[in-house]
């Protein structure tokens, strides 16, 4: 019984953590961003390549449709950057801080996964 009340504790404490870090570096975790909170929560999840984001947004927002659900995929370096969007500087508040460099330049990509397409404004 011990063992069972361990584990419990354990996953609750878990999962109320805004942002975990795995030993490998990596930080994933959950937040809004406080400029365009109409994009909803956005679970991230970044290690040193880059970064990714999937998020629904409540309302439409820049190339984002309300009720839609996206994938962004963030990258630092990236062999031509003429297959990606961008270049974008990494804004200084959440969640784009908590995962890569403020000021940094990243590439991106937009993908529409209710619609099952490429979206780069």
């Amino acid at each position: 019984m011990k063992k069972l009340t361990i584990l419990i504790v354990g996953t609750l404490l878990l999962l109320s953590a805004t942002t975990v870090l795995a030993a490998n570096g990596a930080v994933k975790g959950e937040a809004m961003d406080p400029s365009y909170p109409g994009l909803g929560m956005i679970r991230y999840l970044g290690n040193k390549p880059g970064y990714d984001f999937w998020f629904t947004p409540t309302q439409n927002i820049g190339p984002y449709v309300a009720g839609h659900s996206y994938h962004n995929v963030y990258k630092l370096e990236v062999g031509d950057p003429s297959e990606w969007c961008g270049p974008v500087n990494i804004p200084n508040r959440e969640p784009y801080n908590l995962v890569g460099h403020t000021g940094a330049t990243a590439y991106y990509k937009i993908w529409d996964k209710t619609t099952d397409t490429l979206v780069c404004p």
